[in-house]
């Protein structure tokens, strides 16, 4: 236990510092997972974590399944986090929810967070807490949402479980008092629930193509949670996309206006990334190109900060407006569907092989376990 204890305190410290909320010390703690896991996911770096086994590491190079280091750092992550986000301290709680996000954020998420959303109930206790939580807290929450959002399995299961109360957050910040005299966390909270809509009004239901039994079990119980989600949730309809166009344009429009602030202009690139998710659908797009005040705001105010974020978020949002998917013909999408079928023969053909070369690697494990015995 001490053993693991000592392995495990530095990525504890790791995860706290994820779970600040000033940007300077998470920059450099969101490279640092990124390479931690890149480091563990190969098999030969984890002889230097306790329990290495090197006979199980060969085994799990060639099965498909996650290295011994990684599964350590999932039991950490997992025994972590929860206590962070289960904690009835809003302070805790927001830590391990920004954590949690920061994963996400950097790109590491689902290899290390994977078992906290096998947990029976745990997203609707996310969202159940989150309803009496504080605005710092909540506003942790519906970044974790924005993080995950673009995650084909856990993305469906926080938009079912969390898609009212992010509207309702939405509805009480249109409604409520003017912008200009929110608090800043109340003012981000309620830009940032726009955002989260925004990018859920393209997601929807999970479908999971898994290589190998162990992520095939763990999207068989991601699915078996959104049927449960489903089951207990009342149907509610996403926010209408026009109305988020007219909310975040409104609001590139007051903030432009104003002249520059960091504040402001963090305010921006998320309206403006929003504007992007919601310009993919085809409707949406000549609604947005039509707004000529809008796109000669956003653009002048873009190229005035040259601001590296908000000049991406302008530039995804120019090639989401001129990106149209082409017309096929029929014979053009008889084409298509052949080539998807010939595609998942050849998935299934190499699926057969790989169980053939664990087969064959079992089999010489076990005549050179049999060998050293007979040696000794």
């Amino acid at each position: 236990q001490r053993a693991n204890d000592n392995a495990a305190s530095p990525f504890v410290r790791l995860l706290n510092l994820l779970g600040q909320k000033s940007d300077d010390a998470r920059s450099m703690a969101l490279l640092l997972s990124s390479q931690l896991v890149n480091a563990v996911t190969d098999p030969f770096n984890s002889t230097v974590f306790p329990g290495f086994d090197a006979k199980a590491a060969r085994t799990s190079s060639t099965q498909n399944t996650p290295p011994p280091a990684l599964v350590q750092l999932r039991a950490i992550a997992a025994r972590v986090l929860d206590a962070w986000v289960q904690s009835t301290m809003q302070a805790e709680r927001a830590r391990g929810l920004l954590a949690l996000a920061s994963l996400y954020e950097a790109g590491v998420g689902p290899s290390i967070s994977s078992e906290l959303w096998l947990k029976d109930g745990w997203v609707e206790d996310l969202w159940d807490q989150g309803e009496f939580d504080k605005p710092e807290a909540q506003l942790a929450l519906v970044r974790l949402a924005d993080a995950c959002s673009t995650d084909s399995k856990v993305g469906p299961l926080m938009k079912k479980a969390g898609n009212g109360l992010v509207q309702e957050l939405v509805r009480k910040g249109s409604s409520g008092k003017p912008d200009g005299s929110r608090d800043s966390v109340a003012q981000e909270l309620v830009d940032s629930a726009a955002v989260v809509l925004a990018k859920w009004s393209g997601v929807g239901t999970a479908a999971a193509n898994p290589s190998n039994s162990a992520v095939a079990g763990a999207a068989s119980k991601l699915a078996s949670n959104i049927e449960d989600l489903e089951e207990k949730t009342p149907a509610l309809e996403d926010a209408d996309p026009t109305l988020l166009v007219d909310m975040h344009a409104k609001r590139i429009l007051e903030l432009c206006s104003k002249g520059v602030s960091d504040t402001g202009t963090a305010a921006v690139q998320r309206a403006a990334e929003a504007l992007g998710y919601l310009c993919l659908k085809p409707k949406i797009k000549e609604y947005v190109i039509h707004n000529e005040s809008l796109l000669r705001s956003l653009f002048s105010y873009a190229q005035k900060i040259k601001a590296a974020g908000l000049v991406f978020s302008a530039t995804m949002l120019i090639r989401n407006l001129t990106q149209y998917r082409p017309v096929l013909s029929e014979e053009q999408k008889r084409i298509k569907q052949l080539q998807r079928l010939s595609s998942r023969a050849q998935q299934s053909q190499k699926q057969d092989k790989k169980k053939e070369t664990v087969a064959d690697v079992s089999a010489e494990d076990e005549e050179a376990d049999k060998y050293d015995s007979s040696e000794h």
